[in-house]
């Protein structure tokens, strides 16, 4: 399977499990300590005989909290999707491989590592008991993801309390063929540069399964509940603050025990961690290492080991994004956190998808683009595969060539599927196919990978840009307008008649900020905008209808609203020709009322200019004509600046 987007932390948690799950597989000695669903006065709660609570089922997050309308923006979002509605028809769409996958077509997700049930089983406060439940837990979770093998990627959860049971499951599970292991984190659980730890280490890289963590508790368990009202909100946002960054503290005991230098195989990521923290910490880990930490036996700075063998996952990373180039790109995955708060949908809009990465040699940025963003190469015409081939390659012949290719491979050409298509093997498609997969192009006669994936390009000093490819502008399933103005290439909106300036200025100010949708309505930025109507300004006459006709054509295909294009494209289009016509009308006015006023008229500056010829005054006739002069100069001058204001960015 090709991946396009892949989740590298999302959760199976503890209330969105089958309510007899536990009960009904375990041994019989540990049926009466598992954990089971019973009815309350305020909902079905997860509970066990000896006390333990973990939280509601089918709801909120891990610790499975209610859900209240209005008490938490993203969980509302989610809750919009109807996963609470259906969590109260025992629907349980987390938990249900085939309703999972529908959850993730949707999001756009083609697969993702799943985080198990966590911290739950230490809520239990029974060692054994709890081991049999995560044991429990992983023999399901292999069941689960077999289902969809490729796109559902379980971790097995190890236990934290007990080193000889959670050396034993890593290698049970690994024979069962799980691909990951999680261990969670634990208030009381012992540092990982305790001594105790090695035989797990051991265990990780004998089998060579990526070891997770995830989160790290910074309060005493309870400690929310303990305080409750305003003080308790205190602590759970002091809690919600500082969670990612705990995370160091397990980065720097696995550091100083020279864990990853003694074992090479050993693989560490960091679920649910954020990014921005970790070149701080990697930064003060080398500085302490060549202070006075030598002894260690570390053989190369912390930070490269980072770099060697462990990665970290990030939702919405502002900081973070600034910051790759000191942690290393290869070290980060993007990760949903479906079905936690954390992961609430608000994090799709597409400017948090990108990232702008900073090197010592340039700039690259990384982008997430939805298929909204192109172009469909089985539907588009083909004017517009011309255009756009022709912007993409430089050269209007090619552009003909190949788009005559495309029409040939879909079966609207005049020649039809030939001997070249006919030979390609398994590629081949019959007559009036579509194309299966864009890749699919690299076969069309005339094509070259350059015109396909990019190229680079020099500047005069010598510096390289990269030049986008078809690749960007095309696909199978996209659409043909409108375009996702957030994901849309300089090519293809290029293409449709937006000027160079007027994109350079979108991609500009959608690195900014993502352009919001109100309703079917894009807001854009003023100097977008302002743009589109210098293009359209330079409409004069019948030469240039077809230049204002594609810039309409623009508007349309990046989503203007009818008023939207009404009040940013067509009136400032037509307010430079309107504004002359004033000028010129106005000084035909004045001439006009000057010969009005010489014929039958009793008054008026005319009458004066009249009478004065008669009796011979010439200086009255001077005058007048001043007069009439400035007042004409005068109109003009008001006119020119409303033109000036109105038509400021013309300058």
């Amino acid at each position: 399977m090709q991946y396009k987007r892949i989740s590298a932390d999302c959760h199976l948690d503890m209330p969105w499990m089958p309510p007899d799950l536990f009960t009904s597989m375990a041994s019989s000695d540990m049926k009466d300590r598992m954990p089971f669903v019973v009815d309350t006065d305020e909902g079905p709660k997860w509970t066990a005989k000896n006390g333990a609570s973990f939280g509601f089922k089918n709801g909120v997050g891990p610790s499975g909290a209610k859900y209240q309308k209005g008490k938490h923006h993203r969980v509302d979002v989610m809750a919009e999707t109807g996963l609470y509605e259906d969590g109260a028809k025992d629907i349980r769409r987390c938990s249900d491989p085939h309703l999972r996958i529908k959850d993730m077509d949707r999001d756009g997700v083609d697969a993702e590592v799943i985080y198990g049930i966590l911290g739950a089983a230490s809520r239990l406060n029974d060692k054994d008991a709890s081991n049999e439940m995560l044991r429990i837990y992983n023999d399901w979770l292999k069941d689960f993801c077999s289902h969809y093998p490729d796109r559902h990627i379980g971790l097995a959860c190890l236990p934290y309390g007990d080193i000889d049971a959670a050396v034993k499951e890593i290698h049970r599970v690994a024979k069962m063929g799980i691909k990951g292991l999680e261990l969670s984190c634990s208030w009381d659980m012992e540092p990982m540069w305790h001594p105790m730890w090695d035989p797990l280490w051991k265990a990780v890289n004998d089998v060579q399964l990526p070891l997770h963590f995830h989160t790290f508790p910074t309060v005493p368990p309870g400690t929310i509940e303990k305080h409750g009202g305003p003080v308790g909100r205190r602590v759970f946002f002091t809690v919600v603050s500082g969670f990612q960054m705990n995370l160091v503290n397990i980065l720097a005991a696995i550091m100083a025990a020279n864990v990853l230098e003694r074992y090479p195989n050993l693989r560490i990521a960091f679920g649910e961690s954020g990014c921005g923290w970790i070149p701080y910490a990697l930064d003060r880990m080398d500085f302490e290492w060549e202070d006075r930490f030598f002894d260690l036996g570390l053989k190369m700075k912390p930070s490269d080991y980072w770099r060697r063998q462990c990665k970290a996952t990030f939702q919405y990373d502002r900081i973070g994004a600034k910051l790759i180039d000191d942690m290393g790109a290869e070290s980060l995955m993007w990760g949903s956190d479906y079905r936690n708060p954390d992961g609430g949908p608000m994090f799709w809009e597409p400017n948090m998808s990108r990232m702008v990465m900073h090197f010592p040699t340039g700039e690259a940025i990384v982008e997430m683009i939805p298929e909204s963003a192109k172009m469909n190469v089985n539907t588009a015409t083909p004017e517009d595969l011309e255009r756009l081939i022709a912007v993409v390659s430089g050269d209007p012949g090619v552009a003909t060539r190949l788009t005559q290719e495309i029409l040939n491979w879909r079966g609207g050409g005049t020649g039809g599927l030939d001997a070249f298509y006919a030979g390609l093997g398994p590629t081949f498609r019959p007559r009036h196919a579509s194309f299966q997969e864009i890749e699919e192009l690299l076969a069309l006669r005339g094509m070259t990978p350059e015109l396909f994936h990019g190229n680079f390009r020099g500047d005069a000093a010598g510096r390289l840009y990269p030049t986008g490819g078809l690749k960007e502008s095309l696909s199978v399933i996209g659409s043909n307008g409108p375009y996702d103005a957030n994901s849309i290439s300089p090519a293809l909106a290029e293409s449709l008649g937006i000027p160079t300036g007027a994109v350079n200025a979108l991609l500009k100010a959608r690195a900014a900020l993502a352009f919001r949708r109100r309703g079917k309505a894009e807001t854009f930025p003023h100097e977008l905008l302002q743009f589109f109507v210098d293009h359209a300004a330079g409409v004069q006459d019948g030469r240039d209808l077809e230049a204002f006709r594609r810039i309409l054509e623009a508007a349309d295909s990046m989503s203007l609203t009818w008023t939207q294009r009404v009040r940013y494209v067509i009136l400032p289009g037509a307010l430079p020709s309107a504004l002359t016509g004033l000028r010129q009308s106005l000084g035909i006015a004045w001439l006009s009322l000057v010969v009005a006023e010489t014929i039958a008229a009793s008054s008026g500056l005319g009458y004066l200019i009249n009478q004065a010829r008669e009796f011979g005054q010439t200086d009255i006739v001077v005058v007048v004509l001043v007069v009439y002069a400035v007042l004409g100069l005068a109109t003009d001058g008001v006119v020119r600046i409303i033109e000036r204001r109105a038509l400021a960015w013309r300058s």
